[in-house]
């Protein structure tokens, strides 16, 4: 994997947030590497921009021991998933690379899977291909399915509720899209910009898929999976926690906290943007606690970063 070598090869900066992790850290990079040696993959040199979120773990220093060609940033562990990856965004713009990859640290990459995006792209026709972001699905390890991936709109009424779409052997157009593994070419990041720091974590992906298509971009779901990365159950949507323990969990950093969903609701959610907005509060007294918005199916990268 080589870091910033100018080789003249197109250059892709790959931008991960990781937080007292370290093992789970060390193996998603060493996936990166792997993958990034396959022939599908290795004409590009690949840049990993790294934030460490104030980790207290080592997991810095285990990187830099492991692999020292990585840029490491450090934050001071308010960032979380989304203003790490706009740290390492708006650093690796200085530097002009043909590419950006979001990149979860907990994300396995399969040994083809750099190959299978860039694959996706370069077969995009030439007069789209600038303004295509290509999205990589992660299937769950233990059942095989979809967890991330890019998102679809299942209810017309609602452009609110974005479900995961299930894998397909053909790239399929998306809404949007987790910001598990996202390919987004310079192209796209000098006309929609980095991450929006209205958002802290989940929703800040769910944003930038939806202003790329704003945009007159193309989100592209590239076909079949390009690794696994498991899907947890939050905490807000446990019907045996307390409410009162839901309710900090969904309006906490890494749920729907309601400054932040109400400017994902005005800005996305059309002229009835008030209704959508007040759903998943009132919904989380139900028995069954589907949030609107985060369908088990549904959901920004709850467990990037962090």
């Amino acid at each position: 994997m080589e870091v910033g070598a100018d080789t003249g090869r197109p250059r892709c900066a790959v931008l991960v947030a990781c937080r007292d992790r370290r093992e789970t850290t060390l193996e998603g990079l060493a996936a990166l590497e792997v993958a990034a040696r396959h022939p599908g993959a290795s004409d590009v040199d690949w840049q990993v921009v790294l934030v460490d979120d104030d980790s207290r773990d080592g997991t810095a220093e285990a990187v830099a021991r492991r692999f020292p060609a990585a840029r490491i940033l450090r934050g001071d562990g308010t960032l979380y998933w989304n203003g790490a990856t706009r740290l390492a965004f708006e650093t690796a713009q200085r530097e002009d690379p043909d590419f950006f990859l979001w990149l979860n640290d907990d994300l396995r990459l399969d040994p083809d899977g750099l190959a299978r995006l860039l694959s996706t792209w370069r077969e995009i026709p030439a007069d789209r291909r600038a303004r295509t972001v290509v999205v990589g699905a992660a299937r769950d390890p233990s059942t095989g399915k979809v967890s991330y991936g890019g998102v679809g709109r299942p209810r017309a009424w609602d452009p609110l509720r974005l479900a995961v779409l299930p894998e397909s052997d053909r790239p399929v157009r998306c809404a949007s899209f987790n910001g598990n593994c996202v390919l987004i070419p310079r192209e796209v990041a000098a006309l929609v910009g980095t991450n929006d720091p209205a958002f802290r974590h989940g929703l800040g992906d769910f944003d930038y898929g939806l202003r790329c298509a704003r945009a007159g971009c193309d989100p592209v779901v590239s076909p079949g999976t390009v690794g696994t990365c498991r899907r947890g159950l939050p905490p807000w949507r446990d019907a045996d926690l307390p409410l009162a323990r839901r309710w900090a969990a969904l309006a906490s950093a890494k749920g729907l906290p309601i400054r932040e969903w109400g400017t994902f609701a005005r800005r996305h959610g059309g002229l009835f943007w008030p209704l959508f907005f007040v759903a998943p509060y009132l919904t989380l007294a139900r028995s069954g606690p589907v949030v609107h918005g985060r369908d088990t199916s549904a959901g920004g990268a709850e467990s990037a970063g962090r």
